[in-house]
């Protein structure tokens, strides 16, 4: 859900990063601030729920192998994402690509960093919910 809101917050924002004075506005640098800072808040809430479990079993081969797959699927998402970026910037016309600004394309690089641990974490729900039944 954390990141779920995170990625969904950077989507309704995209548009802040477009432009050619975008890396200049205050209002693309605010976005960029609130999601470095849900970054560090998910960092501390991971640290402190870690903590919480020291010394105790957390998991087993089979929460290992629901990890690997669940992985195997964040990446997925993530080469999917950059080969379409690839793709699109290879084949358009370069009259076309006034939008692809090196300060957008960052952060679409970042979004798709985003939507990989995002497909990541779901896939990780959907094969603990399916274990579970």
């Amino acid at each position: 859900a954390f990141m779920l809101g995170a990625v969904a917050y950077f989507v309704a924002k995209l548009d802040l990063f477009a432009g050619p004075g975008a890396a200049d506005s205050a209002d693309a640098r605010a976005v960029a601030r609130n999601l470095v800072m849900l970054g560090i808040a998910w960092a501390v809430l991971g640290q402190a729920l870690a903590a919480r479990w020291k010394g105790k079993v957390q998991e087993d081969e089979r929460d290992r192998e629901i990890a690997r797959h669940a992985s195997q699927w964040g990446r997925g998402a993530l080469v999917f994402c950059v080969i379409a970026l690839a793709v699109t910037l290879g084949f358009s016309p370069a009259h076309r690509l006034q939008w692809a600004t090196p300060f957008l394309l960052a952060n679409l690089l970042v979004l798709a960093l985003m939507w990989g641990w995002l497909c990541e974490y779901a896939a990780t729900a959907v094969y603990y919910w399916r274990d579970r039944r």
